[in-house]
Parts: structure tokens; C-alpha cells; sequence
């Protein structure tokens, strides 16, 4: 059996910084009292052609259902979050970052890869984009918990023409995106099943979806521009599964990373397989609503429960990599 040779040590940290549907009225409101925090809301102001601490911390629950609002709203909240923490810290060493799909962009400012303005700035321009798009061809998204079997998984997507959006491999969540009415459709199936729980995501947004394709160009464009750094901590993919190497290195890899998660899956499974191997003894989760993603927990028991199976099947190379038809299409 080959040896698995953990990456960080005892003390290790990983970051991990949550997506879309973690947002919520009022969300940061605590934080702007802090310092650190203060000055990133104050930064987006400057920025962003809208009030940020209007949306965030008001109630315009129709406002955060807009991605041109809510998405910079999410990264500057988070922002605010991270820079707070490190304030009461006094800068505690990270060892990886990541994040949950639109989390990859606060992700770029604590791996160093970019200015905390330039973050808010692309992030910005790209939910412009996705909200631009989202009027010529609408869509959602559903997160389902506690779907029974593979099979019932693989009929509801083809049932549906839906694609697998976030993949959280054996815990029984999955999200799934398309056109409104697909997932519509969708949520209909889903709901029928017993034991299962679905819930359709307020934003409307078809994220990691084919649906997305148009974006692509000018996002990428919209990178290129704007002087990303190689990170400077060890920057995690949140698809690893696709990737030659799962760690992004290069600006041309982060630039390409980021054009593809607007159509590709985000694979949570892969994410914390990666981060139990590489022998992260801690993980803090950074978002407005930590307990969405339930990534600590699941990580810490791929830790205690699953590190030694999983070091055994690599060494045989049998890891079993769960594979959907990611580009099926929504018309």
C-alpha cells in the first residue's frame, strides 16, 4: 500500500469561506461595530454602486434574492468576517483556504491573490453578469438532504434534465441546478420521496450550470484584468476532482478555475477528502450562516472515521469518485 504522507501537521488550520443561500437579513449587521470589519464595509461602499450595509444589514429580503446585490453583499460580509478574525488573532497562520463556490472569491483575498477591493470589485462585475443572464434564461437551484439511493438520485436528475451543482458525496446532500421550471419539477419529485427534505433556492440563479456558458468570455476577461498574485497559501479547488492538481498555483489556473466553476459542479466530497489527506487538523468555517454547509463537522469525520479507509483504497487506487452527467443540459 503506497503511503499517505499528510501535507500540514497537529497544528494545522484551513479556512473554509461558504457560497450563495448562506446570506440572511441583517446578516454582518453585529460585525460593522468592529474595527477591521468596519473598514471593509466602509471599502465596499466606495465601491459597489449600491448600499451595501442597506442590503446587508437591512430587511430587503427581495434584494437578497438578486445576485447582483446579494452575491458582493455575501463577499464583502465574509470579508468583514475574516478580517475581524484576524483582528482578534492578531493574524493567526492559515495552512489552506477554500471555499464553497461564490466563497472562492473571499477565498482570493486570504490566500493573497488579491486586494480586498479588487475582490469586492470582480465579485461584483461577475454577479452583474450572472444577473444580466439570468433574465434571458432563468433558473435555480434546489438543495435536497436525506435523498435514499443513487438510484432515486440519478432518476430525479434524469427525470428533470437537471444538473448536479454541489456534491456533498455519502452525507445525503446534494444540490442540484437548472432552468426554473426544471427545478420546479424537480423539487415536485424531491419532495415525494420519504425522509427527503428539498428547498428551492430563493436567488434566482442557475449556478454551475451550462446555463452559465455565456459569462464565461467576459468573466474571464474581467480576471485577467485584474492582477491577480499567485497565492500565497495553499489555495484549495472546490473541484478537485477535475483538476491535474487539486491546489491552484498559478494565476492561469486561478483564472481558468474560476471562469469554469460558473458551468462545472462543486464537489464538497472531493474538497474534504482532500483536506482529511493533507492531515488539517482544524478547519473554521467563514460565511453569515456557518452551520449551512455542515463542512467542519464532515470533515472532522472524515478524520476520525474515514482517514484510514481512505489512505488504503488510495494506496490501491480504488477511491471511489462518485460521477454524474455534469453537463447535463437545461434547454
Amino acid at each position: 500500500m503506497t503511503e499517505v504522507i499528510p501535507r500540514f501537521g497537529e497544528d494545522s488550520l484551513a479556512l473554509i469561506f461558504q457560497g450563495q443561500n448562506v446570506n440572511n437579513p441583517q446578516m454582518g449587521k453585529l460585525l460593522d461595530k468592529f474595527v477591521a470589519a468596519k473598514k471593509v464595509y466602509d471599502l465596499a461602499t466606495e465601491i459597489l454602486d449600491f448600499d451595501v450595509r442597506r442590503v446587508c444589514f437591512g430587511n430587503l429580503t427581495h434584494l437578497q434574492e438578486d445576485p447582483e446585490y446579494v452575491q458582493p453583499a455575501i463577499v464583502t460580509t465574509e470579508l468583514a468576517e475574516y478580517r475581524a478574525w484576524q483582528d482578534f488573532t492578531d493574524g493567526a497562520k492559515t495552512d489552506l483556504i477554500t471555499g464553497l463556490s461564490l466563497g472562492m472569491y473571499t477565498a482570493l483575498a486570504a490566500a493573497g491573490s488579491a486586494e480586498d477591493a479588487t475582490v469586492i470589485d470582480i465579485s461584483s462585475k461577475r454577479a452583474r453578469l450572472v444577473a444580466r443572464n439570468a433574465k434571458r434564461r432563468p433558473g435555480g437551484m434546489l438543495s435536497i438532504k436525506g435523498i435514499p439511493h443513487q438510484e432515486e438520485l440519478d432518476d430525479l436528475i434524469k427525470k428533470t434534465k437537471t444538473a448536479v451543482a454541489i456534491w456533498w458525496g455519502g452525507h445525503g446532500l446534494v444540490t442540484l441546478s437548472g432552468t426554473r421550471q426544471r427545478i420546479s419539477e424537480a423539487y415536485g419529485i424531491a419532495s415525494g420521496l420519504e425522509g427527503v427534505t428539498a428547498e428551492i433556492s430563493k436567488v434566482k440563479e442557475a449556478a454551475h450550470n451550462r446555463i452559465q456558458e455565456r459569462i464565461q468570455k467576459p468573466l474571464t476577461e474581467v480576471l485577467e484584468k485584474a492582477g491577480l498574485l499567485p497565492p500565497e497559501v495553499a489555495l484549495l479547488s472546490n473541484d478537485p476532482r477535475k483538476n491535474e492538481t487539486a491546489f491552484l498555483e498559478s494565476v492561469e489556473e486561478l483564472i481558468r478555475h474560476y471562469s469554469d466553476q460558473m458551468v462545472e459542479p462543486v464537489d464538497m466530497n472531493e474538497v474534504n477528502e482532500e483536506i482529511a489527506l493533507s492531515g488539517i487538523a482544524r478547519v473554521l468555517e467563514i460565511g453569515p450562516d456557518r452551520s449551512f454547509g455542515l463542512t467542519s463537522q464532515l470533515v472532522r469525520k472524515c478524520r476520525e472515521e474515514k482517514i484510514s479507509e481512505m489512505r488504503e483504497q488510495m494506496g490501491r487506487g480504488a477511491i471511489k469518485r462518485v460521477k454524474f452527467d455534469f453537463d447535463s443540459l437545461s434547454a
